[in-house]
């Protein structure tokens, strides 16, 4: 037979224990009452009024403990409920704590003295935590600044050499070298200060510089890059420089995962959104929610030297930062096709709602 267990919470906790202590308490009272009522009743039974008296006791009385057991309850639940309050602010603040606001720490002043030690614990662990965090993130920064000169010596130097096939190998490793350093940084601007996303930002316009970049790198993987401007400026609130590096990101990968001879579409529309589609092999529907986390890589190009599993962490990051979403869906030729999505200005959707 299982043993019953006390209640997990501790608010249930206590109003079990307190409801407990408190029935033992009226009914002792009761009890008491009933006995001091049953030796009047005796004094008086000689006259024949013991029956006319438990009568009237019990119907002046009687009522009074379960009326009272019940509002003894009630104030008892709303007392407990009170007293916790502070505890479930602080839970709510910690809930709240992210990689993106490691700097919140939960306040003591309104705990209980001896909830106090535990909250202060956390925080000292936050600290700890951040510290550790910063370290990390200071690192990542600091090794790629100091790749960065290295490897553009190298590219200059091998661009200056004949064209051959190892030579055209070292280019192209040194390109791939140069992706993983920007991203790196990317990362840790990223893990830094937050965003300020308060620009005005037309969206076809960076997404057009960032083709006009790429066309280059495309043809010299054998594939083309179209692009599919709006119908007219799409404007958002953000930042030119992330949502820059979203999309060369989303840009990258496509070239990355076409196949040469076929191209890569870049496209821009009104409601705040850029989509790029390549015609690769897709995302398996098992992988499309793990895509985004950073360094992974599919099974297929575990142990290749076809980028480090960034990029798209870096777009996920980034559409975060400004309310937005990335999704990945197939497309009806069998390849993948990106869609990042950014809340419009609101001076646009303030006037959209005007004409509408």
């Amino acid at each position: 037979m299982k043993r019953a267990s006390w209640p997990r919470s501790l608010e249930g906790r206590l109003l079990l224990r307190l409801g407990v202590l408190l029935g033992v308490t009226l009914i002792g009272g009761l009890a008491s009452g009933i006995g001091a009522a049953l030796h009047a009743a005796k004094t008086l039974a000689d006259d024949g009024m013991a029956d006319k008296f438990v009568a009237e006791f019990m119907g002046d009385v009687g009522w009074m403990f379960p009326v009272l057991t019940l509002a003894v309850l009630v104030i008892a639940a709303w007392t407990l409920r009170a007293s916790l309050k502070p505890l479930r602010a602080v839970s709510t603040q910690a809930a709240a704590i992210t990689p993106g606001a490691i700097a919140v720490r939960l306040p003591i002043e309104d705990l209980p003295l001896e909830l106090q030690p535990v909250v202060m614990a956390v925080n000292e662990a936050l600290d700890r935590l951040a510290k550790g965090f910063e370290t990390q993130r200071q690192f990542t920064a600091d090794a790629a600044h100091e790749l960065r000169t290295p490897l553009a010596i190298l590219t200059a130097g091998l661009e200056n050499l004949p064209t051959t096939g190892e030579i055209e190998r070292l280019r192209l490793d040194a390109e791939r070298m140069n992706r993983l350093v920007a991203q790196l940084l990317g990362v840790a601007r990223l893990d830094g200060q937050p965003l300020d996303v308060s620009q005005t930002v037309d969206l076809g316009e960076v997404a057009a510089r960032v083709v006009e970049r790429f066309a280059p790198l495309a043809a010299k993987t054998g594939c083309s890059l179209a692009f599919e401007p709006a119908a007219s400026p799409v404007l958002v609130t953000g930042n030119t420089d992330a949502l820059g590096d979203a999309i060369r990101n989303l840009v990258e990968n496509a070239i990355a995962h076409s196949p040469p001879g076929q191209e890569v579409t870049v496209g821009v529309d009104t409601a705040g959104a850029v989509w790029v589609v390549d015609q690769g092999p897709g995302v398996p529907l098992e992988d499309r929610d793990r895509i985004f986390e950073r360094f992974w890589r599919s099974r297929e190009r575990r142990g290749s030297s076809a980028g480090a599993g960034l990029g798209l962490s870096i777009v996920a990051e980034i559409a975060r930062a400004h309310g937005g979403t990335i999704a990945v869906m197939d497309t009806p030729q069998g390849g993948a096709r990106f869609v990042l999505d950014v809340p419009l200005a609101p001076s646009v959707v303030g006037s959209r709602d005007t004409d509408l």
